[in-house]
């Protein structure tokens, strides 16, 4: 496993996509360790999911409410200002 260099942080908030809609919800890093991070999803409560890496984009990124065909997905490389 390769280190992304665009990792999450706590205390940050990042912005999850949905794959059907323009709908987006901001995502607070409460915690972090190596394999996992906990966060607060807005309208959806606190989470803790696996962290997965992208091949592309060289990024960390969370399927924070279930991995399912459409589940919503929210990258560290979506950071938005809180």
């Amino acid at each position: 496993m390769t280190t992304a260099t665009k990792a999450f942080e706590v205390g940050k908030t990042y912005e999850m996509s949905w794959v059907t809609s323009s709908s987006k919800n901001a995502c607070k890093v409460l915690k972090r360790t190596k394999c996992f991070v906990t966060l607060d999803v807005e309208r959806h409560g606190i989470s803790r999911c696996k962290i997965h890496n992208y091949s592309m984009d060289d990024a960390e990124f969370a399927l924070p409410l279930g991995n399912y065909s459409m589940a919503p997905c929210v990258g560290a490389d979506d950071e938005i200002e809180a």
